[in-house]
C-alpha cells in the first residue's frame, strides 16, 4: 500500500514538473513582451491568463499531493514527508526517483523564480509610468499569489 501511495506521489510530482515547464516557457515569453515594452499587449494578457490556469491545475495537483503524502506519513509513521525520512523506509527505486523529481522541481522552481523576479521589476516599471507613480495592485498581487503557490510546493 505503501508503495502505491509512493508512486502516486512520484507521478503527481512528474505532472506538476510538467506543468512547471509549460509555466518556464510562459515566464520567459512574459518577460520578452515586458522587455519589447509590449506590456499592454494581447500577448502578454493571454500569457497571463494561461499562467493563471496553469497555476490553478498546479494548485489542484499540489492539494492532492499533500494528501497522499500525508497517507505516506501516516502508514510509514514519520513525522514528516521529507527525503531524509524517507530513506530505509521506502525502496530505493522509488526512494532514487522521488529525489530526482524533488530537484528537478526545485530547479525548475529557481528558474520561475528568477524570471518572475525581472517580470515584477519591469511590470513595475511599466505601471508607474502608466499610472504616474503608483503602482497598480493587480500586477503585485498577481505575482504575490504565484510566489506563494510557489511557497507551497517547497514545503
Amino acid at each position: 500500500m505503501v508503495k502505491q501511495i509512493i508512486r502516486e506521489i512520484i507521478d503527481n510530482f512528474h505532472k506538476q514538473l510538467s506543468l512547471y515547464q509549460k509555466m518556464s516557457e510562459l515566464s520567459s515569453a512574459q518577460l520578452n513582451c515586458l522587455e519589447k515594452k509590449q506590456a499592454m499587449s494581447g500577448k502578454l494578457k493571454d500569457i497571463m491568463y494561461k499562467r493563471q490556469a496553469l497555476m490553478e491545475d498546479i494548485s489542484s495537483l499540489n492539494e492532492k499531493n499533500r494528501a497522499s503524502q500525508q497517507q505516506a506519513v501516516q502508514r510509514l509513521n514519520i513525522g514528516e514527508f521529507v527525503l531524509s525520512k524517507l530513506q530505509g523506509q521506502i525502496e530505493a527505486e522509488d526512494y532514487e526517483q522521488l529525489g530526482d523529481i524533488v530537484n528537478r522541481l526545485g530547479s525548475i522552481l529557481e528558474v520561475i523564480d528568477e524570471m518572475d523576479r525581472k517580470n515584477q521589476l519591469l511590470m513595475m516599471e511599466v505601471n508607474t509610468n502608466q499610472a504616474g507613480g503608483e503602482i497598480k495592485a493587480s500586477s503585485k498581487q498577481a505575482s504575490d499569489a504565484y510566489r506563494r503557490s510557489m511557497d507551497l510546493d517547497k514545503n
